[in-house]
């Protein structure tokens, strides 16, 4: 082992303390994320220095080394994961089990980063209520642990050290670029995969190998370790959610958590002086429990409040979590990772032998497996049974399983024109309808196809799930991948062809309110910006407009729906089954108004601006003095927290028809001359041919 160095448990208690206040909310630690950052820094750092130790006295052991691991992470990793489970069994709605489930067996074979990577991005909201969101960064840990040895060791074996460093430094600087050009690419592999973050452990471990020479001097080490200290505190103050983040942009606390290792080997300097403090280092010696515990603590809070918690809870919450987190220090954690690895429980050795490549062949070894298979089995289980589904009544059951059928669709014929894009159209089987009314949009396009169908009747709905109708513009909600290209380009064939055929009335509908949190761009290699996404996403929005009703279309545009406050199946699971309640199941008109007031104040702008164009507010009906349910009379209006049922959008017709002007209505008598649409409708072929050439030839 190397020697003891209290001020780094002190950067380990920075660390972990910049996380918790992260979670708590609080605006003024934003970039508390960044804590996870030098949690990379020490562990490179450590496992670096104890491998090199190893090496020089006498020879490096995979199974010592593996087995030190072992006794460090797994215990207290397994008694959290097997509590959290117990819980998440007792809480969660069935689809939220299933979910949990799959990112539990991730997680035991320390995966999760790469699980997580195809959901939600971690800030999403719908990211927070996940208890294991956090074990992507073990994930990358262990992953790096699984590389490094063979790695450093060979290297060394075969060339120079001087050679080797300079190398690392090269495998560093590549790991920083691949990170900085994910940011644009794939921001989400960025953020969660070891080649992008691995440049942030071999920061670390370049110190444990000697890139940077002892400092001297004590006046240059009090500079070094104070900078050190400002350059991780500054980001967690000064980034938030919308920081364009890791890249370039982890450089500050990467650098500054091995400035201050660098000043602090050898010297004792007065701002190394405050990480030693003692209540300082006890936080950071139960800083890994802390971790594993002090998300599942907020996490399941929120799940079960529906609601982030005041200034007073987040405080009682931190409590919460460092009383967890020093029991399993105290109870788990200490007492196995003092363990001998070997001891008199060996069953396969009765005399020492060479254990370089030796199979621990020990009861803990035993355990610890067989306790990972019941833990990889519960979760494959929870999947199984679709969420453990026999923990609620049959009738609630059929409840929850139709809570997330997507909307039916009554469509006389129906095909996949584009990959992603479906259309469908409600006249006549034989294709003799007019079909002069197209409704084109995202997934909520899909879900007011019943409504406009017994408006209209003859319609041509195209929809492609969450790709808003706004042309011209890459619209990023949780990552940038292949299918915000496709979406792109699609949606500028789409137009292309409205625009031609000239259609009487094109109905756009998309869920508008992702334009709050999305990031919009006009070429796809610019870097997302949140602070300018919404004039992008509106002048989009505005030429969309145009350029269909400056053909004489009459444009109407569906405000999006109020969005019930958890989705059907929590209230139904959660609430009404454990709790025996329903009053999570509402929105209230001012939260409503709030949630979606710009991209209201930009839908009427348009309509008040073009006299062709109408707004219909589906709020007006769905909403009942203050209140907006999702049930009426029995009947379920909403599939989800933010679709209709069929039944749902069919209770809006009288609505509809009153409120939008006579010339956005069916006409009074059948048309006598097809439409262009009809006569020449868009096809798989024609659409593939347009989708080669997307508006503003930006790639």
């Amino acid at each position: 082992m190397i020697n003891y160095r209290p001020e780094v448990d002190g950067l380990r208690a920075v660390a972990i303390a910049s996380v918790v206040l992260f979670h708590t909310g609080s605006p003024i630690f934003a970039g508390g994320y960044v804590g996870v950052d030098i949690f990379f820094v020490i562990s490179g750092y450590l496992i670096t220095s104890i491998m090199l130790k190893a090496r020089n006295e006498g020879g490096f052991s995979y199974l010592d080394f593996y087995a030190r691991r072992a006794r460090r992470i797994l215990p207290a990793l397994f008694a959290m994961l097997a509590l959290v489970s117990a819980a998440c069994l007792l809480l969660l709605a069935t689809n939220d089990l299933l979910s949990y489930g799959n990112v539990l067996a991730h997680t035991v074979v320390f995966t999760a980063n790469i699980r997580l990577m195809g959901s939600m991005s971690y800030f999403h909201p719908d990211s927070q209520q996940n208890p294991l969101l956090h074990m992507w960064s073990l994930a990358v840990e262990e992953q790096f642990y699984i590389l490094w040895p063979t790695l450093l060791l060979g290297v060394l074996a075969l060339i120079s050290a001087r050679r080797a460093k300079a190398l690392f430094v090269a495998l560093a600087v590549c790991s920083l670029i691949v990170s900085e050009i994910y940011m644009v690419l794939r921001p989400e592999f960025a953020f969660y995969q070891l080649p992008s973050r691995g440049w942030e452990l071999l920061a670390g471990a370049l110190l444990a190998v000697g890139i940077a020479p002892p400092i001297r001097s004590n006046r240059i080490a009090e500079a070094v370790s104070f900078t050190g200290l400002a350059l991780m505190i500054a980001p967690v103050i000064f980034y938030d959610k919308t920081t364009s983040f890791p890249g370039f942009a982890a450089l500050p606390p990467v650098l500054g958590c091995a400035f201050v290792i660098w000043a602090e080997t050898g010297r004792r300097t007065r701002s190394g002086s405050l990480l030693r403090l003692k209540p300082v280092v006890f936080l950071g010696l139960i800083s890994y429990s802390l971790y594993l515990w002090h998300w599942p603590v907020f996490a399941l809070t929120k799940y079960v409040m529906i609601r982030e918690p005041t200034h007073a809870e987040s405080a009682l919450l931190v409590a919460l979590a460092v009383l967890a987190g020093w029991a399993s220090w105290r109870f788990v954690e200490r007492p196995f990772r003092h363990r001998s690895a070997y001891g008199a429980t060996s069953v396969a050795r009765e005399q020492p032998q060479p254990r370089v490549f030796a199979l621990p062949f020990t009861l803990p070894a035993y355990g610890a497996g067989a306790f990972a298979a019941v833990l990889v089995a519960t979760g494959a289980y929870f999947q199984l049974s679709g969420g453990a589904k026999w923990r609620f009544p049959p009738d609630m059951i059929e409840k929850l399983d139709a809570a997330f059928l997507a909307p039916a669709m009554s469509c006389a014929k129906s095909s996949e024109i584009a990959p992603g894009l479906e259309k469908c159209e409600t006249g006549r089987p034989d294709g003799s309808a007019t079909n002069d009314v197209v409704l084109w949009g995202d997934s909520h396009a899909r879900h007011y196809q019943a409504l406009i169908a017994a408006v209209y009747g003859d319609t041509t709905t195209l929809h492609r799930p969450s790709c808003t109708p706004v042309g011209g513009v890459y619209l990023t909600f949780e990552r940038r991948n292949a299918d915000v290209v496709q979406c792109f380009e699609q949606k500028a064939a789409v137009l292309a062809d409205l625009v031609l055929k000239r259609p009487r009335v094109v109905i756009l509908a998309g869920r508008w309110g992702f334009a709050e949190t999305a990031t919009a761009t006009r070429t796809l290699f610019e870097r997302p910006d949140t602070r300018r996404s919404r004039d992008v996403f509106a002048e989009a929005l505005r030429e969309t407009v145009s350029k269909l009703t400056d053909t004489g279309i009459k444009v109407v545009l569906m405000a999006q729906v109020p969005e019930i406050r958890v989705p059907t199946s929590h209230c139904l699971g959660v609430y009404k089954h454990v709790f025996g309640w329903t009053d999570c199941y509402f929105v209230a008109r001012d939260d409503y108004v709030a949630q979606f007031g710009w991209t209201n104040d930009l839908l009427r702008s348009i309509a008040d601006n073009n006299p062709n164009v109408a707004v219909f507010w589906p709020a007006e009906s769905l909403c009942e003095g203050d209140v907006c349910r999702p049930v009426r009379d029995g009947k379920h209006l909403y599939s989800d927290n933010n679709h209709l049922t069929a039944e749902g959008a069919l209770s809006l017709v009288s609505a509809y028809r009153a409120a939008l002007p006579a010339a956005f209505l069916p006409s009074p008598e059948p048309q006598p001359v097809e439409s262009a649409w009809s006569a020449s409708p868009m096809d798989a072929g024609s659409l593939a041919a347009s989708t080669f050439q997307p508006e503003g030839g930006s790639r």
